[in-house]
């Protein structure tokens, strides 16, 4: 019924659909309809929100600068961002958090109860614990505040204008736009929980160089994991979300084979661009490695963001550990030799 911009307010929507020159399937109104009923409530919401907290927001100093969890979809981000969430004294947006970005401290009064019933609580492309007060992705809030984010190109899979937010490059002022947005979201999150704040999104796999010029002292962990496995993954991931989650735009006519494979060049190609420049800022570690000696690991992300690791929060992330030991992780179909051949940048990894 709803994809990831409800929680978004109406000058934004707006200013989506006239860049978009209001292009979308005839069979998709009353989403959209729907889609702008909540954008004016959103609007409503956004409105007190800010007569409430937008003085005490300003005045937010972030004392310790976040940790962002870099990788591609499928990499096992999300496992360790659920993981280092268990440690109390980090803070990840809640799917909630990250879906309502202009207004989640006053409609939890009225939406909350709602979407709590709606939101599956397992993630419907590999069967994860999901949730509305679970760890979702920054890069969520940021579309919607913002109106500009790869993110977009799930509700319009026709356009292809949105792939120039992953690095920003040549955007300026969309660069800037994008630069508050991160801002102000984190500082609402530390006006909330005055916590170090842990986010994650794949697409600020190609943001270190711009994270840094606002956070200079930021810290990034990397996991990366087999290309092949991460490509047959997130094609899995595409023809998910291309059934359930496309509501405002019929279906791209894009190969998404050449699609994910385009994402994955563009993505760690910038990646690896800034990489020499900013490596004593980023852990990197495979996937493989964090399932066979995950204590190692966490050994150094602890010590590579300057927490103690101590005994209470050891036996907590164990915990979390071993209730996944018998996680069944989902089985893809095997490569055709075209497949088998791809991009020799995979290989950089």
């Amino acid at each position: 019924m709803f994809t990831f911009l409800v929680g978004i307010n109406l000058s934004t929507l707006l200013k989506i659909f006239s860049s978009n020159q209001h292009r979308v399937d005839s069979r998709s109104y009353i989403f959209i309809i729907f889609h702008f009923l909540f954008a004016v409530l959103n609007s409503m919401a956004s409105f007190f929100e800010k007569l409430i907290f937008e003085k005490k927001i300003s005045t937010v100093s972030i004392k310790e600068e976040p940790v962002f969890i870099l990788g591609h979809w499928r990499s096992g981000t999300t496992y360790l961002q659920y993981l280092l969430s268990k440690d109390s004294r980090l803070y990840s947006p809640s799917t909630f958090e990250c879906l309502f970005p202009h207004n989640f401290s006053v409609s939890k009064f009225f939406f909350y109860p709602l979407f709590s019933l709606l939101i599956p609580k397992k993630r419907v492309q590999d069967n994860l614990e999901g949730g509305i007060n679970l760890p979702n992705e920054d890069e969520i809030a940021l579309a919607q505040l913002t109106g500009e984010s790869p993110y977009l190109e799930w509700s319009f899979p026709k356009e292809n204008r949105f792939e120039k937010f992953l690095a920003f490059e040549n955007q300026t002022l969309s660069l800037k736009s994008w630069e508050k947005a991160l801002i102000y979201f984190i500082k609402k999150l530390s006006l909330k929980y005055k916590k170090r704040i842990l986010l994650k999104s794949p697409t600020h796999t190609a943001r270190v160089d711009k994270i840094l010029k606002i956070f200079p002292n930021a810290k990034f962990i990397h996991i990366h994991r087999d290309p092949y496995d991460v490509y047959k993954s997130t094609l899995h991931l595409f023809e998910i979300f291309e059934d359930k989650y496309i509501f405002l735009q019929g279906r791209s006519d894009l190969n998404k084979k050449e699609k994910v494979i385009k994402l994955y060049q563009d993505l760690y190609n910038t990646y690896l661009e800034h990489y020499p420049k900013y490596r004593d800022k980023i852990l990197s570690f495979s996937y493989e490695d964090f399932l066979e000696k995950p204590g190692d690991i966490i050994k150094s992300i602890y010590s590579h963001i300057g927490i103690e690791l101590d005994e209470k929060v050891k036996n907590e992330l164990n915990k979390y550990i071993r209730s996944k030991k018998k996680y069944v992780r989902g089985k893809h179909k095997e490569l055709s030799e075209d497949e088998n051949d791809l991009n020799s940048s995979s290989s950089d990894l």
